[in-house]
């Protein structure tokens, strides 16, 4: 039995909102998460998500078809003790609102990103509308052969990072430049601080999106270009992600000529809590 969001969505973004501007950005003070606007927010949720975990708890087992929600139920700790419901919940919950923040606000970096570079479009446009042209729906070798776009998507995350830092708490004292951070202390690591130092990638304010395409390879340096973070802490849907947002692009390039409105429009920001263009981005279809 399968459960989609339709219905919650609006629940999902602003629990992932409100979630994450309190635990992770600490935008938010923590008593927000005992308001009874967010209870009935996450209450509603619950419940999606108690039905998930029953409907897959009663279906007999497939290992052919075995699901996240399947090992999450099956997982335990290390004492090999079943996880509570509260974690087994916000780890299924995760599974709906990973990407509902960051690939929509990424699609529009991209989309200012390409107008506000007209070459840029120009030469994405060659590229995919002939391939739209032989399939209304791309397949993945389809997506591999959007080189030019990947490239400028990838420049994208670069330029525009959605996830320029990331939030940590100090588990120890520890010494990093020159400064000593204390234990609990609110950390937050700049991740993209490397996207913008000329040895990586030079002219680092071009956009630039041969930096990605034979013989440069810009990207490719180890633990440099890194906008899904790096590591053991990289994003598990990174690549998940890049698709989501190429094939989004693809679409809108090959069925809409669009541009800035106006056109001299510079991008502004906001954090709210994942780094975004301000609802003031607007674009006029042609």
């Amino acid at each position: 039995m399968q459960y989609d969001a339709e219905g919650y969505f609006e629940d999902l973004q602003k629990f992932f909102t409100i979630t994450a501007e309190t635990t992770t950005s600490h935008q938010l003070p923590e008593f927000v998460l005992k308001l009874p606007y967010f209870r009935r927010i996450q209450s509603r949720l619950f419940g999606l998500v108690d039905k998930v975990m029953a409907a897959r708890a009663a279906a007999p087992p497939d290992p052919e078809r075995r699901t996240l929600i399947d090992d999450v139920l099956a997982a335990v700790d290390d004492q090999g003790q079943p996880y509570p419901p509260d974690l087994l919940r916000a780890a299924i919950i995760g599974t709906y609102i990973a990407g509902i923040d960051t690939v929509a606000l990424t699609c529009s970096f991209a989309v200012y990103a390409l107008l506000k570079h007209p070459h840029v479009w120009e030469r994405v446009v060659a590229e995919v509308r002939p391939i739209f042209q032989r399939t209304s729906t791309p397949t993945m070798e389809d997506l591999k052969e959007m080189k030019v776009l990947h490239a400028a998507l990838l420049e994208n995350l670069r330029y525009y990072s959605v996830g320029p830092g990331t939030p940590r708490t100090a588990s120890e004292d520890f010494a990093f430049g020159g400064y000593r951070i204390a234990q609990g202390s609110n950390v937050l690591v700049g991740t993209a601080v490397t996207h913008f130092q000329p040895q990586f990638f030079p002219d680092p304010f071009t956009f630039d999106l041969d930096r990605y395409l034979e013989p440069r390879h810009e990207h490719r340096q180890p633990n440099v270009f890194v906008p899904f973070t790096v590591g053991e802490h990289t994003c598990l849907g990174a690549g998940m992600a890049e698709i989501q947002v190429m094939a989004t692009i693809a679409a809108l390039v090959n069925e809409l000529d669009l541009t800035l409105d106006p056109l001299n429009y510079e991008i502004q920001y906001k954090t709210a809590p994942s780094r975004g263009p301000r609802h003031d981005l607007a674009v006029r279809v042609q």
